[in-house]
């Protein structure tokens, strides 16, 4: 046998056992092959030696979804706690204009007046607040009523002081008007 041929036999060998070796690789990589005594599941290997748990374990009843009535109720009070309860002495409580579009008039005339009686403050002062959850405590399409409860994270900064964290619920009382709806009155708890 020549040179020639000898090397191209040693290649092709070569390309066979590095293709193998992808293919032994890959294999290992698919739902469902078998390594040793494990099975793939998904990302996951699962040990069939080891004894199973239950997968779901129920500790509470589950939620049913929103209905699209109580999606748009939730969005309004959550999108209105958040703004309302965040502020900060450089935007000069500019929240209070943001919630506006979310408010009853009768509540858009109690917003004029705290951003009136809001005396200007040595230094910076601020809340940043997250909605954490809410918490429909009653809902009366036919009325056009709906009670919210919203829990919210806040984060309390006051120029030279370190940040305080705290958590507090805000109860919004809102109406309908028209397919909207306006938040009418705001309670701290």
């Amino acid at each position: 046998m020549s040179k020639k041929k000898k090397l191209i036999i040693l290649g092709v060998i070569v390309l066979v056992i590095i293709g193998l070796a992808i293919a032994l690789l890959l294999y290992e990589k698919f739902p469902g092959s078998k390594v040793g005594d494990q099975e793939q599941k998904g990302d996951l290997a699962v040990d069939e030696t080891l004894p199973r748990l239950p997968d779901v374990v129920e500790t509470s009843k589950p939620q049913s979804p929103l209905t699209s009535l109580e999606s748009r109720v939730t969005t309004v009070a959550r999108n209105f706690a958040e703004r309302f309860s965040s502020f900060s002495t450089d935007s000069q409580y500019s929240n209070l204009e943001e919630v506006e579009v979310l408010a009853s008039a009768r509540l858009i005339k109690q917003l004029e007046q705290i951003r009136q009686e809001v005396a200007d403050n040595q230094g910076y002062y601020g809340i940043t607040s997250k909605v954490l959850k809410t918490k429909i405590n009653f809902l009366d399409e036919a009325s056009g009523t709906a009670e919210v409860t919203v829990t919210l994270q806040r984060e309390e900064s006051r120029q030279g002081q370190a940040p305080v964290v705290y958590y507090q619920n805000l109860d919004l009382s809102l109406i309908s008007s028209g397919q909207n709806w306006l938040v009418d009155k705001v309670q701290w708890q």
